[in-house]
């Protein structure tokens, strides 16, 4: 070995070593895929993942995996074609990976790394040319963005943001704007006999519940109901592949926001729902649906547009059996509910607390202590509160969820499921109970997946497309 290539012995550990512990805080556990292995850089980073105590996914040209099996690497895939994205999703059951340490950015191969990166996971770029802007990632991966920029807000300026100001305002000239607007209103004078001016909370509207996924395009809207937490981030990406043409809005709980109160009953939930589609849509024909427990609150809303007169042109459920019992047990929750959604509470958790080092850190770069701890206590405040928030939100979906039975709806219900051979051997037919409430044939078509990954890559792809071909499809 010459001294020149000896030489950079060091600055390949460096580079990879601040990639993987400064900028993604590799910890044990981690799962990282590591593109171009094999090169000095990736050799690395290969030693200094299996230290850290994660498990490695590296790519590399087919003539040089013996030389990362021989360093431990079990799960080794080609360089040269996409295929590691669906190998990685089948060896990690659609889990994905943590970490993605890239440096190719040829064709699909960006694209197809972000597709294998789990909810809050971290993209390390290496690469200097081909790279993606911010807003190429945030199409991709706009459900990082949105978190990072609520916690980042609340942290800078000491204000509450909710998901939907966030996706309605999408532009920092937009969202500065509303802001500004919305200061004004809050510190207003306030009527009051009393001396001390009360601190007011923000009165829940209608328009909290809608969450604007995308809304360009010139086909009618489709309205995406919340499943059993409350939240929406669920359908971003599947809003996303839908495309440019298909206006998407999600549906999430009341309660979700401070100065709001959970609803406990279905039939409440669809009426403000109604009237929230109605301030995007005031006429239909109106499409909706939902996943999980927005299955049968879309039911629901079809059953009351119809008693007010109103046409419903496609109602779709996603992955829902009619009775909530029927999922709710325990080798369900502790099989495979618990371990599936694991990984976005882990990285939810992790987001909130971690701490940013660039507006904590002393000329010398040693942390400000006091200083430190503050910003870990307000984000672990605003964790807590969050979580306070979301577990009263899934209280109250849980209490409205078991005391509801579904309307009888005059019309056509689309069921798009998966092949799950434990409820149809619970449930003995296979539309899981809807074809009960329907006045028409239900509709069924089987999706890869599970209940959990569905909505995740590579399912969600197949799941995008035929929703939208049960879109395009004449009533």
């Amino acid at each position: 070995m010459s001294f020149a290539e000896a030489a950079s012995i060091p600055g390949n550990f460096l580079t990879a070593y601040y990639a993987l512990h400064h900028l993604a805080e590799i910890s044990a556990g981690d799962r990282v895929l590591i593109h171009a292995a094999a090169g000095g850089t990736g050799m690395a980073a290969v030693q200094i993942a299996q230290n850290a105590g994660a498990e490695v996914f590296a790519t590399a040209s087919p003539p040089k995996w013996e030389t990362l099996r021989q360093m431990g690497v079990q799960h080794v895939m080609n360089s040269r074609t996409v295929e590691f994205a669906d190998q990685i999703m089948e060896s990690t059951q659609g889990k994905g990976v943590n970490i993605v340490l890239n440096s190719l950015t040829s064709g699909e191969f960006i694209s197809k790394s972000l597709s294998v990166l789990s909810p809050q996971g971290k993209f390390v770029e290496l690469a200097v040319r081909d790279i993606w802007d911010p807003e190429q990632m945030k199409q991709n991966k706009s459900e990082i963005a949105l978190v990072r920029a609520e916690s980042k807000l609340q942290d800078i300026m000491k204000l509450e943001l909710s998901i939907h100001e966030l996706f309605t305002f999408p532009t920092i000239q937009e969202l500065a704007q509303h802001l500004s607007e919305r200061s004004k209103i809050e510190t207003a004078p306030h009527e009051s006999n009393s001396t001390v001016n009360p601190v007011r909370e923000a009165a829940p509207t209608v328009s909290d519940c809608l969450v604007p996924l995308q809304t360009e395009g010139d086909r009618l809207p489709f309205f995406c109901v919340h499943p059993f937490a409350g939240v929406v981030f669920p359908y971003v990406e599947l809003a996303l592949i839908l495309g440019h043409n298909q206006p998407f809005y999600g549906l999430q709980s009341l309660g979700l926001n401070p100065g709001q109160m959970p609803q406990t009953s279905i039939g409440d939930m669809a009426a403000a729902y109604i009237a929230a589609i109605k301030t995007v849509q005031p006429r239909g024909p109106y499409r909706m649906g939902g996943w999980s427990m927005g299955s049968p609150i879309a039911l629901e809303m079809a059953w009351q547009l119809q008693q007010e007169g109103e046409t419903v042109d496609r109602l779709v459920l996603i992955d829902t059996p009619v009775t909530a019992t029927a999922i709710a047990d325990l080798p369900f929750i502790f099989g495979q509910f618990l371990p599936d959604i694991w990984p976005y509470v882990a990285g939810y958790v992790r987001l909130q607390l971690q701490p940013d080092h660039s507006t904590i850190a002393t000329p010398d770069h040693r942390p400000k202590f006091p200083a430190l701890l503050a910003t870990w206590m307000n984000r672990l405040s605003s964790l807590i509160g969050s979580s306070l928030h979301l577990a009263a939100v899934c209280q109250a979906n849980t209490q409205a969820l078991w005391h509801y039975t579904p309307s009888y709806y005059d019309g056509q219900i689309t069921l798009l499921r998966t092949d799950n051979r434990s409820l149809d051997k619970l449930l003995k037919e296979p539309t899981w109970g809807w074809q009960q409430f329907s006045s028409q044939a239900v509709q069924v078509h089987l999706l890869p997946g599970s209940h959990m990954t569905l909505l995740r890559s590579p399912h969600v792809q197949q799941l995008a497309f035929t929703l939208q071909t049960c879109l395009q499809q004449p009533q």
